[in-house]
């Protein structure tokens, strides 16, 4: 079964492709019925990712 998504369109990163470090498991919004694989440079995972990132870099700083 094919489920389109459209460029620019909003998929979840469930997790790390388990036999590929560059591909991500991703799922359409609302449902984890239907996975894909995709290739984290077509995503903005790492952009989107980096904010709570940061955040916890910061955190883990002082102790």
């Amino acid at each position: 079964m094919k489920l389109p998504v459209l460029p620019g369109g909003k998929v979840t990163a469930t997790g790390y492709h388990p036999s590929s470090p560059k591909h991500l498991v991703v799922s359409l919004p609302h449902s984890q019925q239907f996975l894909a694989s995709v290739i984290i440079s077509n995503t903005n995972f790492i952009d989107a990712i980096q904010p709570s990132f940061r955040k916890h870099a910061n955190s883990s700083v002082g102790k």
